[in-house]
C-alpha cells in the first residue's frame, strides 16, 4: 500500500483466500495520517499485522517521496509514523471486535550513507514520544522570533503564547491523533543489513545486525529482532540467526521464482 492509497482490491482477495500463517501489509509513505486510516483499515479487514517500510532504497520512493530509507534521516518523522499506525490499528482492531490490536513492525536499514544503526534503533525503541511538546517548543521559537520584531514585544509575547496554548489544546483534541505519550516501540525490528546507499551491491553486514540484536537485548524489551541479507535457504537462514543472535531472518530476493523455499521440509 502506497502513502495515498488506503486498499486495494488484491488485498482483500487474499485475506480472503484464507492462506494459512499470518499474513501482514506493508505500508510505505511519510505522512503520519495517510498510515493511520490505511493501519486502520489494515485491521478492519483482519490482517494479521502491519508492517512500516522504512528500508525502501529505490529512489522512486526514498528520493521523490522521502520515503522508506530517507525516514531514517529523519528519526522524529518516523516516531510520528509509528505512533499514528499503532493508534489506527488500533482503532481498526476495536472495531473489528478483536481483545487486542494487532501488531505493527518495522523493516529498515543500517543507514542512508553509513552505519547508524545505534541512535536509528534507539529512535526506534524510545518509550514514549512528545510530539506536543516538540511542536509546543517549535512554536515557542517562532513566537519568539515575531514578538522581537514587533515594537510591540510584549504584547505580541502574549498572543503567540496564547496561540500557542490554542495550538497545544487543538492538538490534543483532535480525531484519531496518537496521544502525546504513547509507547513508539514496535512489535517488531527487521533490520536489512546494508544502507541505502549500498543498495544490495556488497553483502549483508551481518556483524552490525548482531550489535542491533545485541542492543535490543540489553535493553530488555519485548521486541521481536530479525536480521535481513543474503539469506540463501531456509538452512541457511537458520545458521544466521543461531550465529547473529538474531530472533529471526526475513528473506526476500532468494525466493524469486522459488516460493516453496519458506518450507522447512524443502531444505
Amino acid at each position: 500500500m502506497a502513502r495515498r492509497g488506503c486498499c486495494c482490491v488484491g488485498a482483500v482477495v487474499l485475506w480472503r483466500l484464507h492462506v494459512p500463517g499470518p499474513i501482514l501489509v506493508q505500508l510505505f509513505g511519510r505522512e503520519p495520517s495517510h498510515f493511520h486510516a490505511a493501519a486502520r483499515v489494515v485491521a478492519q479487514l483482519g490482517f494479521d499485522g502491519v508492517d512500516l517500510n522504512f528500508g525502501c532504497p529505490d529512489k522512486s520512493v526514498s528520493g521523490k517521496q522521502g520515503a522508506g530509507s530517507a525516514l531514517i534521516a529523519e528519526p522524529t518523522l518516523a516516531q510520528d509514523i509509528v505512533l499514528a499506525a499503532k493508534a489506527g490499528v488500533a482503532e481498526g482492531s476495536k472495531l473489528a471486535g478483536l481483545s487486542e490490536p494487532i501488531p505493527v513492525s518495522v523493516k529498515t536499514r543500517i543507514g542512508v550513507t553509513s552505519d547508524v544503526l545505534d541512535t536509528w534503533l534507539q529512535s526506534l525503541m524510545v518509550r514514549s514520544a512528545r510530539r506536543g511538546c516538540a511542536a509546543a517548543r517549535g512554536a515557542c521559537r517562532q513566537g519568539e522570533g515575531v514578538a522581537s520584531l514587533c515594537s510591540w514585544g510584549g504584547m505580541m509575547f502574549l498572543v503567540c503564547l496564547v496561540v500557542l496554548y490554542l495550538m497545544v489544546m487543538m492538538d490534543a483534541w483532535l480525531p484519531h491523533t496518537p496521544p502525546h505519550h504513547q509507547d513508539v516501540r514496535p512489535a517488531s525490528i527487521t533490520i536489512h543489513g546494508r544502507t541505502r546507499q549500498e543498495m544490495s551491491r556488497v553483502p549483508a553486514h551481518w556483524d552490525v545486525i548482531a550489535r542491533g540484536a545485541a542492543a535490543v537485548r540489553a535493553s530488555g524489551l519485548p521486541i521481536v529482532y530479525m536480521g535481513n541479507g543474503d539469506a540463501m535457504s531456509y538452512a541457511h537462514a537458520l545458521d544466521l540467526a543461531a550465529a547473529h543472535g538474531v530472533d529471526g531472518v526475513m528473506m526476500g530476493r532468494a525466493s524469486f521464482g522459488t516460493p516453496w523455499l519458506f518450507d522447512e521440509r524443502c531444505v
